[in-house]
């Protein structure tokens, strides 16, 4: 599993990831999204420790092993879906075993006020600061 955006000391590199699927995900083991519900909320105080402490996050040379998750969802998808993610949520790529090429596009989207957040250090204590009206 990884989070997207978070090498090179960054840990909120964007607000959500969108992902529209091009292909039909109908079943499990089509190259699906494989998501760890709830693990953004796991994540959140491990990425403040790292900040914090100036540790590397997971995706990078010399830090500690992958924290374990619980196994992952496959996400089922129809052409034509949309897939919203929080940028924390812990997320990969589920073995394709089908004949055919999974298609999907990602896009990172950050909120307008993204930047001032980051410098804030608010996006390592609040999940959901980007998030009005949830």
């Amino acid at each position: 599993w990884h989070t997207d955006g978070t090498a090179g000391g960054q840990y909120s590199a964007m607000t959500m990831l969108v992902g529209i699927t091009l292909s039909a995900q109908r079943e499990p083991n089509c190259g699906n999204l494989c998501v760890h519900p709830g693990s953004h909320e796991i994540l959140l105080p491990i990425y403040r420790k790292k900040v914090q402490n100036g540790e590397p996050s997971y995706d990078e040379e010399g830090s500690e092993p992958r924290l374990a998750l619980p196994n992952g969802i496959h996400v089922l998808a129809e052409p034509g879906d949309i897939i919203l993610a929080h940028q924390k949520l812990a997320h990969q790529v589920a073995p394709n075993t089908t004949s055919n090429i999974r298609y999907q596009i990602y896009f990172r989207i950050r909120h307008k006020n993204h930047s001032d957040y980051i410098k804030s250090g608010v996006l390592l204590d609040d999940l959901w600061v980007e998030f009005e009206g949830l």
